[in-house]
C-alpha cells in the first residue's frame, strides 16, 4: 500500500496489492484495486481474470464472465482465463458450455489440468470428462487393448 503511494499509476502494483485484498477476504477493495490495474494498463489481461475470479467468489456470475471475457479479447491464448469460465459455467449448471471452455484452456495450456500448477483441479468434478473429450479429439478414437492367444 505504502509502494502505491510512490508510484500511484502502476498496474503491477494495484494488480498485486488485489491480490492481497483477496487473500485477506477483502473483496470490495479487492475489486477496486483489479479494476485500476486493468485502467492504468489496458493491454493486460491478467487484472481482468483476477477480477473476474473474484466475482465469482462474491456470487456474481455475470460480472465474472464479463471480466474474463475481457481477458480473452485482450489475449486470446490466455488459458487460465477459459478455466476460469469454464468453472463459473460449471458452477452455474451448464456443463457444456464448462467443458468446452475447459477444453479450450486445456488445449492452450495442457498444464491447468495438474494440480502442481493448477491447484483447483483438485475441486473439479468435470475435468475427467473434459480430459477423455480432450483426449479423443486429439487421438481420433478410443483402442480397446486386445490380447493375443498363443500360436
Amino acid at each position: 500500500r505504502i509502494r502505491i503511494a510512490g508510484d500511484p499509476d502502476n498496474a503491477g502494483l494495484h494488480n498485486n496489492l488485489g491480490n492481497q485484498y483477496v487473500l485477506e477476504h477483502q473483496m470490495d477493495l479487492a475489486i477496486r484495486e483489479f479494476k485500476t490495474a486493468a485502467k492504468l494498463d489496458n493491454r493486460s489481461a491478467v487484472p481482468w481474470n483476477n477480477l473476474g475470479t473474484t466475482y465469482k467468489k462474491i456470487g456474481k456470475p455475470g460480472a465474472a464472465l464479463d471480466a474474463l471475457k475481457n481477458a480473452t479479447d485482450i489475449d486470446a491464448g490466455y488459458a487460465l482465463a477459459y478455466y476460469n469460465m469454464g468453472t463459473v459455467y460449471d458452477e452455474k449448471g451448464d456443463y457444456d458450455k464448462a467443458i468446452t471452455y475447459y477444453l479450450k484452456a486445456l488445449s492452450l495450456r495442457p498444464e491447468l489440468a495438474s494440480a502442481k500448477h493448477n491447484p483447483q483441479v483438485v475441486e473439479n468434478k468435470n475435468l475427467l470428462a473434459v480430459q477423455l473429450r480432450h483426449f479423443l479429439e486429439e487421438s481420433g478414437n478410443v483402442a480397446l487393448p486386445l490380447e493375443r492367444l498363443p500360436e
